[in-house]
């Protein structure tokens, strides 16, 4: 027998022995060729999104007024505002929201429906503040959308703090800005990227005080539709057991034994305050009812966690806590 003969029978018979001893091998080499020829079959290729043009398929406006439709706020557009004025964003998806939302599924949650919208200069890309919108699968089918960008409102996308959070924090000067929605996440965008885009000049060269009083209130409202801080949150349909059991922790060290917590919100406010989304951050509201003195009170934690890039996940929620707010007794029980 020659001598490569003799090194080929002797390569089969260990594989043999090893497909005998370890089966689960033999499964496993099985299972990835069956994958292979899966994966190379076209007819098992998940189908290509469609390429959408901009402001074609999803069109943007703008308006100072309050109105029920798209075709109502087309009809009083604005590109223009300053100090103290509110404003409304609304959304019109050809063949409804389904079509154009980023779907993501991990470990921790179910399918969720996400999409970007962003505010930054017209003449780059540059996004200087942006808020991620989650919505439900109910949601799928709308054709409309109506956001209010400076006043918090409960209720999912409801209100976004985008725009409020942007011109609070700005210079006394005149900003060329333009709000743009996306499903792309990754940054830096192509002009391509995004679905709608329109143009918003913020003039402020004359000074500004109403905008940062209106983020100051924008919580107050969007937790509880009021601000009558008397008035308990509205409960919402979030919920975090890790951020719970945190909370109570911190509050039993407190000295504080509540009666309920429960959550605000329908889901996590994820945001960006910093170009190019150097940080990110989600957050969520846990209230908490109790007693002292014969006084019913309540407090508000909001829970933020910070974007790891490094692992990929937001980190561990530090607990921003308003308490001993009153309220009426009733509420409480």
């Amino acid at each position: 027998m020659s001598r490569a003969l003799f090194v080929i029978l002797l390569g089969a018979a260990a594989a043999s022995i090893a497909t005998a001893q370890f089966p689960q091998m033999q499964r496993a080499r099985e299972k990835m060729e069956a994958s292979e020829r899966a994966n190379s079959d076209p007819a098992n290729k998940a189908p290509q999104p469609p390429a959408f043009k901009t402001n074609v398929d999803v069109q943007m406006v703008l308006s100072k007024q309050s109105v029920k439709t798209f075709a109502e706020a087309k009809a009083v557009p604005v590109s223009r505002v300053v100090d103290g004025d509110q404003i409304w964003l609304y959304l019109k998806f050809t063949g409804g929201l389904g079509r154009y939302v980023h779907r993501v599924t991990d470990s921790t949650s179910d399918e969720r429906y996400l999409l970007y919208i962003e505010i930054g200069p017209q003449s780059d890309m540059l996004a200087k503040n942006y808020v991620t919108m989650s919505f439900a699968k109910e949601d799928l089918e709308l054709t409309e959308l109506k956001v209010d960008l400076t006043t918090g409102i409960p209720g999912r996308n409801r209100s976004i703090p985008l725009f409020v959070r942007n011109a609070a924090n700005a210079q006394p000067a005149v900003a060329t800005n333009e709000i743009r929605l996306t499903a792309a996440p990754a940054m830096p965008r192509a002009a391509a990227n995004y679905l709608a885009r329109t143009p918003l000049v913020v003039d402020l060269s004359k000074g500004f005080a109403r905008y940062p009083r209106m983020l100051a209130e924008y919580s107050i409202t969007y937790l509880r539709g009021s601000m009558d801080k008397s008035k308990l949150p509205i409960p919402g349909k979030f919920f975090d057991a890790g951020i719970k059991a945190k909370l109570e922790s911190t509050l039993r060290d407190q000295g504080i034994e509540p009666t309920k917590i429960y959550f605000s919100g329908d889901d996590w406010v994820e945001y960006s305050d910093q170009p190019m989304m150097v940080k990110q951050y989600r957050a969520a509201y846990a209230v908490f009812t109790y007693e002292r003195d014969g006084k019913c009170l309540y407090g508000v934690a909001e829970a933020v966690e910070s974007f790891d890039p490094m692992l990929n996940r937001f980190g561990a929620s530090s607990l921003n806590i308003e308490q001993d707010l009153i309220t009426a007794c009733v509420a409480t029980n």
